[in-house]
């Protein structure tokens, strides 16, 4: 775990590679909030420090969900839904994150395995 970050939020924690990283995340010894739509899609036994019910595309929400944190997992997918429209999709909603978290976080740009930013 690195000394200067304690704390991350985790969004897309419900995804196929988001219940991957979750555990991994409290396991390393990571304060882990998570933002979901719906908290009984995570396990049980999921240990999250902090569960937040509500909506990336809610600038409140992800606020709510970024106080405290020293850093981010941005685990946004598209289910299995490869099209051009589901990755454009996503951009958008990083596109989102970043203007109402863009004063505290800066976000890298990404690209989807296997993709090319959609135009």
């Amino acid at each position: 775990m690195s000394e200067s970050i304690k704390n991350v939020a985790i969004f897309g924690a419900t995804g196929m590679t988001g219940l991957a990283t979750l555990p991994l995340a409290v396991a390393a010894g990571y304060n882990v909030t998570v933002l979901v739509r719906d908290a009984s899609k995570l396990p049980a036994d999921h240990k999250a420090s902090r569960v937040v019910v509500g909506d990336v595309l809610n600038k409140d929400d992800v606020k709510k969900t970024m106080e405290g944190q020293d850093g981010v997992i941005i685990i946004l997918g598209t289910r299995s839904d490869l099209s051009k429209a589901s990755h454009k999709k996503s951009y958008i909603l990083l596109s989102k994150m970043k203007v109402q978290c863009g004063e505290t976080f800066h976000f890298k740009d990404f690209e989807p395995f296997g993709t090319n930013r959609p135009s």
